[in-house]
């Protein structure tokens, strides 16, 4: 899956990204304006076209990674990261999904693609991605239910300060 294209950089030094984990890493790297018409480009949690960059660090240099368009130090960056490569490997699962959607009135829907691909008989490499999207999106879950239970304490407690401001008036 690769793509070709000219790209130009513009630097962009010190970036900090937001991991998956939620904690902030320092990176040198360089804006990517991308030519590649072939591969979508990923949506971040706002909602918006992700930025590319060409990371500049010693661990991963020139490796291209996708980021919320937002700066860092704008209250509206959600923190989205991924690796280009990895954003490549999500595109190939999807496409055999794709293509396992197409055969499956050839096989008359005896057995449903999902199963087929979570069991991975048909997969094969995309189970180790299929594993690490159901860890960030159990991590996700986790911390959504823990935003719920805090809005529900917050309610509570709301609704018993309005009861006593009631009963303090009467």
């Amino acid at each position: 899956m690769g793509g070709g294209g000219m790209h130009k950089t513009h630097k962009n030094n010190n970036i900090s990204n937001k991991s998956p984990s939620g904690s902030w890493s320092m990176s040198s790297s360089s804006r990517i304006d991308s030519n590649r018409s072939t591969i979508p480009v990923p949506d971040c949690n706002c909602g918006l076209r992700t930025t590319m960059f060409k990371a500049n660090t010693t661990k991963n240099p020139g490796r291209p990674f996708y980021t919320c368009p937002f700066h860092k130090n704008d209250p509206r960056n959600c923190g989205y990261f991924i690796w280009f490569d990895e954003w490549e490997e999500i595109l190939g699962a999807e496409e055999v999904v794709n293509a396992e959607e197409k055969n499956l009135g050839r096989n008359g829907g005896r057995e449903p693609v999902n199963e087929r691909l979570l069991d991975g008989r048909e997969v094969g490499k995309g189970n180790a991605i299929d594993a690490k999207w159901k860890t960030r999106l159990n991590s996700k879950l986790e911390l959504m239910a823990i935003d719920l239970r805090m809005l529900k304490y917050l309610v509570f407690a709301s609704i018993i300060m309005q009861f006593f401001n009631i009963i303090q008036n009467k």
